[in-house]
């Protein structure tokens, strides 16, 4: 299927690589745009087992096919764990805090390998190797 609007983001980030933004934010929001693109679009303001707003004090574990889903024992929930903050910061594309560089990070490395059903992502091989140039 043809998926114009993926590849105009896709256009977009190497772009702002190209004239090197920041890759790790560039990289998070082609990953956001493009589980969206291809139907997997993330509930990320929302619990996905009540669906009440999310608490930006709260952790959560991210079920990829449910949402995010609050986490009553830390120790029992499966990584990543994910604040409400760093949840709600995506939501908005603002990855300017530390926490949720990182956890938007973790996320998106668990969603995508999830929708790949685990197989190897060859262009983030592809990604490091441009920026090494």
């Amino acid at each position: 299927d043809a998926h114009e609007a993926l590849f105009e983001h896709y256009q977009q980030a190497l772009q702002a690589l190209s004239r090197r933004e920041e890759s790790a934010l560039v990289l998070r929001g082609f990953e956001k745009a493009l589980l969206a693109e291809l139907g997997y679009a993330m509930t990320l303001d929302r619990d996905g087992v009540n669906a009440r707003p999310l608490d930006p004090a709260a952790l959560y574990h991210y079920d990829p096919e449910r949402g995010p889903v609050e986490i009553a024992d830390p120790e029992a929930a499966p990584e990543p764990q994910l604040s409400g903050q760093a949840l709600l910061d995506i939501a908005r594309g603002d990855y300017r805090r530390p926490e949720t560089q990182a956890q938007a990070k973790a996320l998106m490395r668990m969603l995508i390998n999830h929708r790949l059903d685990y197989q190897p992502l060859r262009s983030r091989r592809i990604f490091r190797e441009l920026l090494e140039l």
